[in-house]
């Protein structure tokens, strides 16, 4: 396992991508950081753990992380679905810690009405109410949660989304007393609203592991970053910071490759440790 007290370069694979992490891991021995994403249903979990056992039995320092099922909605108004929503982030915990996790990404999740601002506080009190439980969970299981800033819904849309703007990101670290609770700042997703990259810098003592892809402004494409961005700037003052978790390259299979060349080549502009690289 890697040391900390620096950053580090990671990608993230769904299961059935392992084998394309693996040849990542091959090709970039910088990479030390591996984030699979967990499907809500665990009926492949043995034939996952034997990828992860191959997976470290060739590159043992290489740390792990997981990304819970990208539906799970803490959020949500009725008592009996949210609790199904809260074992299924749950299980991903318990996934995690039985395969050597370091930490759990989570999404706010969402509600829908025709009240915005109501939805929007009633919604927040919920979700906050979540993570508590759902951080004394993870804290028992030696577990951090990371909680993933998103996209706004569309516009004049009656879906209201968690953790897109500062302002949720304020109340819940006023509301919520978990210190094993931290955030995921996906670039991608800021990227889309103006709303988003303040997160970056008013929570950035809370900054547990970022997310790196690239888009058109407009959709969630999980591009490779092709410099459509002000991506120097924003490295730099993430690594100046002292941030020592990873940053996650988050494409397809296909793209993890041209990400982490351009990863490499963008912490080296911005003075990231040499160890990093």
């Amino acid at each position: 396992m890697r040391k900390k007290g620096r950053p580090c370069i990671g990608i993230s694979v769904k299961p059935q991508h392992i084998t394309e992490a693996r040849r990542v891991l091959d090709m970039f021995p910088c990479v030390e950081h591996v984030q699979i994403k967990l499907a809500p249903k665990r009926d492949e979990r043995r034939k996952l753990e034997e990828n992860v056992r191959i997976l470290k039995r060739e590159h043992p320092d290489t740390e792990l992380s997981f990304h819970a099922y990208g539906q799970a909605n803490p959020a949500e108004p009725v008592q009996s679905v949210r609790r199904e929503w809260l074992a299924l982030i749950e299980d991903a915990v318990l996934q995690g810690q039985d395969m050597g996790g370091e930490f759990v990404v989570l999404h706010g999740g969402s509600v829908q009405g025709k009240n915005p601002v109501a939805l929007r506080q009633n919604g927040l009190n919920t979700l906050c109410d979540s993570l508590e439980e759902l951080s004394e969970f993870a804290q028992r299981h030696s577990a951090e949660l990371h909680l993933e800033n998103i996209y706004p819904a569309p516009l004049r849309s009656e879906l209201v989304r968690f953790m897109d703007r500062v302002e949720d990101y304020r109340f819940m670290l006023d509301a919520v007393n978990a210190p094993g609770l931290k955030y995921c700042f996906d670039f991608g997703h800021a990227m889309i609203d103006d709303r988003g990259m303040p997160i970056l810098y008013e929570c950035m003592p809370k900054l547990g592991s970022v997310h790196i892809h690239e888009n058109d402004r407009q959709n969630d494409l999980h591009m490779p970053p092709v410099g459509l961005f002000e991506w120097e700037g924003h490295i730099r003052a993430i690594t100046d910071s002292g941030f020592d978790g990873p940053f996650i390259a988050e494409t397809a299979p296909e793209g993890l490759m041209p990400c982490v060349t351009w990863l490499i080549s963008l912490l080296e502009q911005a003075g990231a440790p040499r160890e990093t690289l």
